[in-house]
């Protein structure tokens, strides 16, 4: 057997003892005092996509927007709240079986009425568009 066993019939390695580094120093208390105050405070602004969607010729609440997984917005110009199937005709867009469309956080079917100036979410495998 080899000589870094202890023994014939051991099969550990001997543990060597620790060597004094930052895990074996002082550990300081620091104040909050010393802390400098950063500004934390985040507005929605922060949050909200702000790029303004093109200019399709018509009043920016009568869009429904359609965001992929990928990143990519595809805007529908409509004319009042209409159905999440006739969203999807006119976004060009093609859904794979499976994709899930969210709306506030809700999964919504083909029959869910939208509300003009939505913004809905598709996550799956979307193909296509023009923007």
């Amino acid at each position: 057997m080899s000589d870094i066993f202890e023994d014939e019939t051991s099969n550990t390695l001997p543990v060597p003892e620790p060597e004094a580094g930052p895990a074996s120093e002082e550990i300081v208390d620091v104040d909050d005092e010393d802390i400098e105050d950063e500004d934390t405070n985040s507005t929605m602004d922060d949050f909200v996509n702000t790029e303004a969607a093109p200019d399709l010729g018509v009043d920016a609440n009568k869009i429904v927007t359609v965001r992929t997984s990928s990143g990519q917005s595809n805007y529908v110009a409509v004319d009042g709240p209409t159905t999440l199937r006739d969203i999807k005709l006119k976004s060009g867009l093609t859904y794979a079986p499976g994709t899930q469309i969210f709306l506030n956080n809700t999964v919504v079917n083909d029959d869910t009425v939208i509300p003009e100036g939505s913004t809905l979410v598709a996550i799956g495998s979307v193909k296509g568009g023009t923007f």
